[in-house]
């Protein structure tokens, strides 16, 4: 009797080691979906979304790309004291906010969803406008294998033959061949990760958008039949767990009054409230300029801030949400993360001398960032006194009496700074705390001998060199907290203009 225990046994733990192994290897092999790389998120809001504690989420904001876009979940929380996330994924029809949302139902237990309607004019299974093979699969296959994976697939391959069940529960026998195109992001789940509280803010811009909305229908546009299926489905899960449901229309400057006019009678036949904000008097409250568009459809992180203070007010104005204190440790820490990811992005994007450096010395003194500084030729000539004054913060071994033409060389953390000044070559070496090594280098105007190809300047961490290396000044500004380069450029402070240089890498 006992052999027969111990080979139940073994084969327990055969079963056990060969399901952690598969499930490893999945892990690693399937296709992934990293806002930074694809601008799409599924794979990071899965991830976050998995790792939420048990009931913290108050409200759920559910759609397509209009909603991760659009709604800045850690802002939400910051005006209101309601935890949200978004169960967003691109495109997404009411087929899949419907099976979404009964996973995210599984652990979580919000008093509110506000589902986007982009939906309601889709046809699950049978949009010729759309390959729903592509979307269904960035939408499901990092959902964990569950009873709700598996009904959403089942119904999935009933209306589509080509689909097989066990790639989509299991994404690894379609991904099995996929060795050759693995990089970072598929052994890390922080590697190039953006989204936060399934929000993917988006720093992109298209400022030939102006748009103001509209002032009414004369036709109405029918929602799918198949959609307000679903829709029903989603009003009924609500229903059953006591979840209030909102409809809302984002700004999309390409869309249809008609369809909005459809919806609006959709959800009074059902009771629900319905907010359209591209309604012109809801849209121009909101106030969302033309710098708040990524493109026609979607908001950028500015537009996203103006609708979200919009909806958290009409929200709370309605009675639907109430205020509550930030007293969510999971959720104050996301809105750190995403004030350190706007602060990133944003610094990305001035083009502005004088804004970078004052940025820059903001951040060479706020915890968890770095910032060097090098110079190359000249970089010194077209600087005005408050420049200097403020160069003199990095540098503060530089003679702001007579600077012209030297070699400068600078590295300042809220808690260390190094810097050099000369008319010969400096450099710097050394490490921080956390073993981060740096060198910099610089060869001045001066310091060529009237060479101009022997000036130089090499910004390296860890011995990359991230300068790049043309004549101004050069510099390298490096996140701490999340272990990434924020920036790295060259101004033109040689010329009165002093234009920006920046490089992929």
């Amino acid at each position: 009797m006992k052999k027969y225990w111990k080979r139940i046994v073994k084969l327990i733990l055969l079963f056990c080691v060969t399901c952690v192994l598969f499930a490893a290897v999945q892990n690693v092999l399937r296709h992934k979906c990293i806002y930074k790389l694809d601008e799409t998120p599924e794979t990071e809001m899965w991830e976050e979304f998995y790792s939420l504690k048990k009931n913290s989420v108050d409200v759920f904001f559910v759609g397509s790309s209009h909603v991760y876009n659009g709604i800045n979940t850690p802002l939400f929380y910051e005006l209101t004291g309601n935890s949200a996330f978004n169960l967003a994924s691109s495109n997404q029809d009411y087929f899949t906010a419907y099976y979404m949302l009964r996973e995210g139902l599984k652990t979580q237990n919000p008093k509110l969803i506000v589902l986007e309607t982009y939906g309601c004019h889709q046809r699950p299974f049978a949009d010729k406008d759309y390959d729903k093979n592509t979307y269904y699969k960035m939408a499901f296959d990092d959902m964990k294998f569950s009873g709700n994976k598996l009904k959403a697939v089942t119904e999935w391959k009933k209306n589509n033959s080509d689909i097989n069940i066990m790639e989509r529960l299991f994404p690894v026998f379609e991904y099995h061949s996929r060795w050759d195109n693995l990089n970072s992001t598929d052994y890390s789940s922080n590697e190039k990760r953006s989204v936060i509280m399934g929000y993917a803010g988006t720093f992109k811009r298209d400022m030939e958008i102006l748009y103001v909305g509209y002032t009414g229908a004369d036709e109405e546009l029918p929602c799918t039949d198949l959609a307000l299926e679903y829709l029903d489905k989603i009003k009924e899960l609500c229903d059953s767990k006591g979840i209030e449901l909102v409809l809302t229309t984002v700004p999309d400057s390409v869309h249809n009054p008609g369809k909005s006019l459809s919806i609006a009678h959709e959800a009074e036949k059902r009771e629900l409230v319905y907010i359209d904000y591209n309604d012109s008097t809801n849209l121009s409250r909101l106030g969302i300029s033309n710098s708040g568009w990524r493109d026609k459809s979607h908001m950028n992180f500015v537009g996203a801030e103006s609708l979200t203070r919009g909806v958290a007010a009409d929200l709370t104005e309605m009675g639907i949400v109430e205020s509550k204190p930030l007293n969510n440790a999971e959720f104050n820490r996301a809105v750190s993360r995403y004030e350190r990811l706007e602060i990133n992005y944003r610094l990305r994007h001035i083009s502005d001398f004088s804004e970078y450096l004052s940025e820059v010395c903001k951040l060479a003194s706020t915890p968890g960032y770095l910032v060097a500084v090098g110079a190359k030729y000249e970089a010194t000539a077209e600087l005005s006194p408050e420049d200097i004054e403020l160069l003199n913060m990095l540098v503060p071994v530089m003679d702001p009496n007579d600077y012209y033409g030297r070699s400068i060389a600078a590295i300042k953390t809220s808690d260390y700074s190094d810097s050099a000044f000369d008319l010969s070559p400096v450099s710097l070496c050394g490490e921080l705390p956390g073993g981060i090594a740096y060198e910099i280098e610089s060869v001045g105007l001066y310091a060529c001998d009237g060479n101009p190809g022997a000036a130089y300047v090499a910004l390296k961490i860890n011995g990359i060199d991230y300068a790049v290396n043309e004549d101004g000044l050069n510099f390298w500004v490096y996140d701490l907290e999340n272990k990434e380069l924020v920036d790295f450029c060259c101004f033109a402070t040689y010329d009165s203009e002093k234009p920006v240089i920046r490089t992929d890498r």
